[in-house]
């Protein structure tokens, strides 16, 4: 799935993609594919990633395997 970083806070490794279905899903820096490409995050920036949930019924919408797009 594909998703724009809608935040992201470097100094407490993690931030939030808003996916393709205009869901906010978590996203921590250990599932992303480095801690630079963390780093290089902005908003607005386009990533791919595993969506996944903490299958609660709640809002535990997470982002797995976070790394660039392929183009």
């Amino acid at each position: 799935m594909t998703g724009k970083v809608i935040r992201v806070l470097p100094d407490k490794g993690f931030g939030f993609i808003r996916d393709e279905n205009g869901e906010s899903r978590f996203m921590h820096v250990r599932e992303c594919e480095s801690l630079k490409f963390f780093e290089s995050l902005k908003e607005g920036s386009t990533v791919e990633f595993t969506p996944m949930n903490d299958g609660k019924g709640g809002n535990g919408l997470w982002a797995k395997d976070v790394h660039s797009c392929s183009s």
